[in-house]
């Protein structure tokens, strides 16, 4: 997507350089690439999965804590049945592999 379709699908009232900015940093953060073009526009497009990017932000999360395992436990507490039981089963994968 350019800046413009990014501002377009948005459909915030925002500016065009904002949305460029924003896409600029998320870019230096490995979120976004900007794909390599023969002029202009440039086109984005993201790196990770959405689900990779909420798993970053939750770290990054936990990271502002010094009792992680206090978190983990409020955390586990607050999710739905079903929720838990697809957290154990990755949580088998994940020891089996």
């Amino acid at each position: 997507m350019t800046a413009v379709d990014v501002q377009e699908n948005l459909g915030a009232d925002l500016a065009y350089t904002t949305v460029k900015t924003i896409l600029c940093r998320l870019e230096a953060k490995g979120v976004t690439r900007r794909l390599p073009s023969k002029g202009r526009p440039h086109y984005y497009e993201p790196t990770v999965s959405e689900e990779e990017l909420v798993a970053r932000r939750m770290m990054e999360l936990l990271g502002h804590t010094e009792d992680r395992a206090a978190v983990l436990a409020q955390f586990l507490g607050s999710l739905q049945e079903d929720e838990r039981d697809a957290l154990r089963k990755a949580l088998r994968r994940r020891s089996q592999a």
